[in-house]
């Protein structure tokens, strides 16, 4: 097992988990179109070792498979499929919001079904990512909690395919694409709550995957995500930098995030 540690150590991740996916301000301000800012980084508990320790019934990971190098420049493989499915939901609301609001580009009544078909599979697969760590947490509460929030994101991206697939029978309307958009928010606002939740489990550690190539890749992506921020919090703590007063000058950079590789995608 390796991340069990004193929950209070969540607390942070709490707040940066809200900290979320930056959508642009004009967005943000629309009476109609609120979304509450998101993002899938999952901030595992500082340890003394550089590796997950181990003990009895939860062994530590693979180093060979599990314990990926880490980039020089500390980023995370955007090739990991949480990552993707992230944006690809972030894109996509992003793109309807602003097509309502008649900012960019406009999108037709297909374009607008085929985004929301889009967000509702992204929903789906981000729920099987998520369900994984649920599965390997080692803390029953937390488990069952984010195993609640998955079934959650399952029936709102259902519901959200069979929207689509209705008003794709109808005349376009401003009321058809109000109901589209808000559904599709409510699904990313469902995600930013599991996000947070999946940061809990993390935190309270998780036991060793399976062999299945998509369990391993969850778990490197937690374990590169532990090692940047350990990263961060030497460098912290290395900071001989003091003020007037003689006390160690804070950072004013937070911990890591996933903010960036959003941007990109954006």
């Amino acid at each position: 097992m390796w991340g069990s540690g004193n929950p209070l150590d969540s607390h942070s991740s709490f707040k940066n988990a809200e900290e979320a996916i930056n959508i642009p301000t004009a967005v943000k301000r629309s009476e109609h179109l609120e979304f509450h800012q998101f993002h899938p980084v999952f901030f595992l508990q500082h340890q003394q070792s550089g590796a997950p320790g181990s003990s009895p019934g939860c062994p530590a990971w693979p180093h060979t498979e599990v314990d990926l190098p880490l980039p020089e420049d500390g980023s995370v493989n955007s090739a990991n499929r949480i990552t993707q499915v992230t944006q690809e939901m972030a894109k996509e609301v992003f793109l309807m919001a602003q097509s309502l609001r008649r900012r960019g580009c406009i999108l037709t009544k297909e374009q607008l079904i085929t985004s929301a078909r889009k967000i509702a599979t992204s929903g789906q697969n981000f729920a099987r990512l998520i369900r994984i760590i649920a599965k390997n947490c080692v803390d029953q509460r937390c488990s069952q909690e984010l195993l609640y929030m998955v079934e959650q994101i399952q029936t709102m991206s259902s519901q959200l395919r069979i929207i689509s697939r209705v008003k794709a029978s109808l005349a376009r309307s401003k009321s058809s694409e109000e109901l589209l958009v808000e559904n599709a928010q409510q699904l990313l606002r469902a995600a930013s709550k599991t996000v947070r939740a999946a940061e809990a489990a993390s935190l309270r550690g998780l036991r060793q995957p399976s062999p299945d190539p998509e369990e391993l890749e969850v778990a490197a992506f937690c374990m590169q995500w532990r090692r940047k921020l350990r990263r961060h919090r030497l460098q912290e703590t290395s900071d001989l930098d003091c003020d007037e007063l003689g006390l160690r000058k804070t950072s004013t950079k937070g911990p890591p995030t996933l903010v960036a590789l959003v941007q990109e995608a954006l």
